[in-house]
């Protein structure tokens, strides 16, 4: 054997601990910012994502309530703010997250108050709420109002939550003519309300859509010339280059077997 290629090899395996801890330190750097990604991706889904669907819903179930009710609605309850005996709100407890239905795409969801965890007040007496985290539901102030929407129904359409927060409507229950109301089928769900049908510009609303809407593209944007801020895609491409760093290591960790028997 050449003593200059020798040598050479030699050094190579020399090399191969310093190279395999060193790869093995960029694989663990690279873990602790996948990590980190996947806890980012959970927190928009759960707390940001989660929540403005569910504070929608909320909504919705209110409107529908209002609907058919005749009542004045001044949509999700807020703090400081001014309420006028006889209107009525939405309250989220805790803000949870929407874990109802219609996440998938093959089907519509529609819903009765048993799927939204929102409760309905009437205001009693002209107040200002307090900047506490729940309605001040002092009987001088607050009623609850059992809910009950009659023919109403909120529709969450294809995806839900999943691609489409804007695929929504309050609807109603109408017969389809001539077919007698007596049987069963007989009828479709109309929307009242919606972003196209009866859209009263309401900002609650407005601003739910758009938030989520931001949260969505945050997850799923994919890489490219117009934004790398993807979520996802981030963590993809650092899953990808985890396995290819460990490809290269468990190489490189191979090499000590076999250049043990070339060189001198």
């Amino acid at each position: 054997m050449a003593t200059e290629e020798a040598a050479k090899l030699n050094e190579m395996l020399r090399n191969i601990p310093d190279q395999s801890e060193s790869l093995a330190n960029n694989i663990s750097q690279l873990e602790d910012l996948r990590d980190e990604l996947n806890e980012q991706i959970n927190a928009v889904e759960t707390a940001l994502l989660d929540v403005a669907a569910n504070r929608l819903i909320a909504f919705l179930a209110g409107k529908a309530l209002s609907l058919e009710q005749g009542y004045t609605y001044r949509g999700l309850w807020e703090t400081g703010i001014g309420y006028t005996a006889g209107e009525t709100v939405a309250f989220v407890p805790d803000d949870d997250g929407y874990s109802g239905g219609g996440g998938d795409a093959t089907s519509q969801f529609t819903f009765d108050s048993t799927s939204s965890n929102a409760t309905h007040y009437q205001c009693l007496i002209d107040n200002t709420s307090s900047n506490v985290t729940s309605p001040d539901i002092s009987p001088a102030y607050w009623s609850e109002v059992p809910y009950d929407a009659g023919p109403y129904k909120v529709v969450l359409g294809l995806g839900f939550n999943t691609t489409n927060l804007t695929a929504w409507s309050v609807s109603i229950r109408t017969y389809v003519p001539p077919v007698p109301p007596s049987l069963v089928g007989s009828y479709i769900l109309v929307p009242v309300y919606s972003l196209t049908v009866g859209w009263d510009g309401n900002t609650q609303v407005s601003t739910l859509v758009s938030d989520w809407n931001y949260g969505y593209d945050l997850l799923v944007k994919e890489l490219g010339t117009d934004g790398t801020y993807g979520l996802i895609a981030q963590r993809d491409n650092i899953n990808t280059a985890i396995n290819l760093l460990t490809i290269n290591k468990n190489k490189t960790d191979g090499g000590t077997a076999v250049f043990s028997g070339y060189v001198p």
